[in-house]
């Protein structure tokens, strides 16, 4: 029997390379934030001491390594990480939507962009090119 093989969604892809953009980027904040630790300025800004600093940096780090290789996942065709980018692009809508009934200003424009880009991570990762490629057929009845 002949399996057919599908190609890798370009919204996939997309996908795969902000997440690894992502974790990159906080695994970057996280070693800035222990390097600068002891940098009074930042303690003062980010109201938070130099073992703070230390342990956010840590978790930066670690979060970062987690998103890069779920990124990395996705791309070869996981199935349980996208469940888990639905899950946390689900639950970033609810935090969004919830932001542009309750907050004003700039907050209520960010909770507009954060709903907005959490709809379209969530088309990218389940229209029906996506469900090829992760092995569920699309059925058009």
């Amino acid at each position: 029997m002949v399996q057919k093989t599908y190609k890798r969604p370009v919204g996939i892809i997309l996908l795969e390379v902000y997440g690894l953009l992502i974790g990159v980027a906080n695994i970057i904040a996280g070693i800035v934030a222990i390097v600068n630790r002891n940098d009074v300025a930042l303690q003062l800004d980010v109201r938070a001491g130099s073992s703070t600093l230390v342990a956010a940096g840590i978790v930066a780090i670690v979060v970062g390594a987690i998103q890069a290789m779920m990124a990395y996942l996705l791309g070869n065709a996981s199935n349980v990480v996208r469940m888990i980018f639905g899950v946390v692009a689900s639950l970033n809508l609810v935090a969004g939507v919830w932001g542009i009934l309750a907050l004003s200003g700039t907050h209520q424009a960010a909770s507009v962009t954060s709903s907005v880009f959490s709809v379209l991570v969530l088309y990218l990762l389940f229209n029906h090119r996506a469900d090829e490629y992760f092995g569920h057929p699309y059925k058009s009845e």
